[in-house]
C-alpha cells in the first residue's frame, strides 16, 4: 500500500495509537486552545490539516488516507470514498497497459514489468535479449500472470504467437507516414530499433519510452509498443477504438521530442554545432546533454527542415546494436537456427565470469598476478577477461 507523506506529528497513528501519557498532552493543549497543527491536528473529515508532500503541496485526493486521531489507539483505515482513485493512480508500466483492457479478463497482472519479461512471456527471443539471457526465478510468476492476460482473448493469442511477432512491420500507412511530415521517414523497423533496442557490451539500458509518459496518454504508449514488436492493426483497432488516428497522434508526440526528431532527419546537422557540448549531445544519448538537445531542436536550421521535410545532406540513422525485431521471417528463422550455439558460447563466457568473480580474485589478488594467469581456468581466454 502507498503511504502519503505526512509530517512527525501524525505518524504515530499509522502505527497504532500513543500512550496515555500522549493521550493527556493532547487533551491538556487542545482545552487550552493551544493545539498547533504540529501536533497532529485532524480535521473533521478525519484527513490531517497539514499533510504536505516533500516539495510542500498540499497531497491530492486521491492519496487521502484516513487518519484516526492520536487519542484513539487503533490502526489508520484507507478513506473508502478515494480507494478506487488510488488503486487507479498507480503508476503501472507501458507494455502492460494494453492487457489491462476489460477484453482481457480479471486475472492477476503485475503492477509493472519490463520489456524482457514481455519477451519471456511471448516465447520471443530476438537480439537484444542477449542483454538477459536468464529471467530471475522471481520474475517467474510474473511471466506466467502475462501470458495468461495474452491467451485470454483469442484474436489477440493468435497474433502474438504467430509466426510474425517479432517481425517488424514492412512499412507505414499513408495516415501514419504523413504525420511524420518527412520526405524520408524511418522504416518501422528502425524505429523499433531506436526506441526499444539496446547497446551492446556494459552501456547503461535504454529507456526511451520511459520519457514519453507524461506527453501521451499510457494507453496509446501501449498499443504502439506493442504495434513495433509486430501486432497487427487489425488486432490494434478492435482494443483500441479509433487506432488510426491514435498512432498518427503518438508520431507527432514523437517528432515533439527533441532526440526523436533529429534522429529521423538522418541529415549531417553539422552545420548547428558550435561547441563540444553540441557534438556530445548529438553523438551521445546522456541525459546530461538533455538540455543542449532541445536547444539544438530549436535552431532555425532545424526547425526548418521538420516544416519542409527535407533531408538535403542524408547520412545513415544511428541505431543500437541490439535489436529487438528482425526484418523479415526468413531473419528470424536464421537467428533461430544459430541459437544453440550462441548460448552455449554465452554459457562459457558466463561461466568464465563466475570463475573470476568467485575464484579468480581471490587465488590472484594483485593485477600483475592477474595479468599473468589469465589463461588458467574459464573465461581468461574471452575478451571480457583482457580488461584486466
Amino acid at each position: 500500500m502507498n503511504r502519503c507523506s505526512v509530517s512527525h506529528g501524525g505518524c504515530a497513528s499509522w502505527y497504532g495509537g500513543t500512550s496515555s501519557k500522549e493521550e493527556e498532552e493532547h487533551r491538556r493543549k487542545k482545552e487550552a486552545g493551544n493545539f498547533s497543527p504540529r501536533d497532529g491536528a485532524v480535521s473533521p473529515q478525519g484527513s490531517p490539516t497539514h499533510s504536505r508532500t516533500r516539495e510542500g503541496h498540499p497531497l491530492s485526493s486521491s492519496f487521502c488516507f484516513r487518519l484516526t486521531p492520536l487519542f484513539h489507539a487503533r490502526p489508520f483505515l484507507r478513506c473508502p470514498s478515494t480507494s478506487t482513485k488510488l488503486s487507479s493512480s498507480m503508476r503501472t508500466d507501458s507494455w502492460l497497459e494494453l492487457l489491462r483492457l476489460p477484453q482481457f479478463g480479471r486475472d492477476p497482472l503485475p503492477e509493472r514489468a519490463k520489456f524482457q519479461h514481455v519477451l519471456y512471456a511471448l516465447g520471443l527471443c530476438p537480439p537484444v535479449m542477449e542483454r538477459q539471457v536468464t529471467a530471475p526465478l522471481r520474475a517467474h510468476k510474473m511471466i506466467l500472470q502475462i501470458r495468461k492476460r495474452m491467451c485470454y482473448l483469442p484474436i489477440f493469442r493468435e497474433n502474438v504467437f504467430s509466426k510474425t511477432m517479432g517481425v517488424a512491420h514492412s512499412e507505414w500507412t499513408d495516415h501514419a507516414a504523413r504525420a511524420f511530415n518527412l520526405e524520408e521517414p524511418p522504416t518501422p523497423y528502425e524505429v523499433a530499433t531506436f526506441t526499444l533496442g539496446q547497446r551492446a557490451g556494459n552501456a547503461p539500458p535504454r529507456r526511451f519510452f520511459q520519457g514519453i509518459a507524461t506527453r501521451a496518454p499510457k494507453i496509446h504508449t501501449s498499443a504502439f509498443q506493442w504495434w513495433l514488436m509486430g501486432l497487427g492493426d487489425e488486432v490494434l483497432e478492435e482494443l483500441v477504438p479509433g487506432w488510426e488516428g491514435a498512432r498518427s497522434e503518438f508520431i507527432k508526440t514523437l517528432m515533439g521530442t527533441s532526440s526523436f526528431a533529429m534522429w529521423a532527419l538522418g541529415t549531417n546537422l553539422m552545420p548547428i554545432v558550435r561547441t563540444r557540448a553540441h557534438a556530445r549531445a548529438l553523438l551521445t544519448e546522456d541525459t546530461r546533454f538533455r538540455k543542449v538537445r532541445r536547444e539544438l531542436y530549436d535552431t532555425t536550421y532545424v526547425q526548418t527542415l521538420l516544416k519542409l521535410g527535407k533531408r538535403p545532406h542524408p547520412v545513415p540513422r544511428n541505431l543500437p546494436a541490439l535489436s529487438p525485431v528482425f526484418r523479415t521471417k526468413e531473419e528470424k528463422e536464421e537467428y533461430h537456427e544459430s541459437l544453440s550455439e550462441r548460448k552455449k558460447r554465452h554459457r562459457r563466457g558466463s561461466q568464465g565470469n563466475v570463475w573470476w568473480n568467485v575464484i579468480g580474485i581471490e587465488k590472484y589478488p594483485t593485477r600483475q598476478e592477474r595479468k599473468k594467469m589469465r589463461q588458467e581456468g574459464w573465461g581468461f581466454e574471452y575478451e571480457g577477461r583482457l580488461k584486466l
